[in-house]
């Protein structure tokens, strides 16, 4: 069985978003897809440590692989992080190298932090 499943993706950084490029991932939080336990365990693990975080709310599927890797076999406790992007779907993408290695830093220190048997 699979303890948790963490989906990696990109989201708009643009003129009507809350998200800004330089600012650390974004978290998802809220919806039926995100596990409420282990996001409080990631975003205290953020805080704690003092990451650059931002988040993205959701009610609802959010169009990425963490919609299927919560429903696999008998459901998997799932998290979304998502990395700001500037000029999505074309051929000039743009991501800041700086919160690929704070996305990097974050998912190493938080796995690691894990013990097992977390009160969730």
């Amino acid at each position: 069985e699979i303890d948790l499943g963490v989906a990696m993706d990109v989201t708009h950084h643009d003129k009507e978003s809350d998200i800004e490029i330089g600012k650390g991932p974004a978290l998802s939080v809220g919806g039926p897809n995100i596990h409420k336990g282990y996001f409080k365990l990631l975003d205290n693990y953020a805080k704690d440590k003092e990451f650059k975080v931002q988040y993205e709310f959701g009610s609802g599927r959010t169009g990425t692989d963490a919609d299927n890797v919560q429903i696999a076999g008998s459901g998997v406790p799932t998290l979304l992080l998502s990395l700001p992007q500037m000029f999505m779907h074309t051929p000039v993408e743009v991501v800041q190298i700086s919160d690929v290695a704070c996305t990097a830093r974050l998912l190493a220190g938080f796995f690691i932090s894990l013990k097992g048997g977390e009160s969730l």
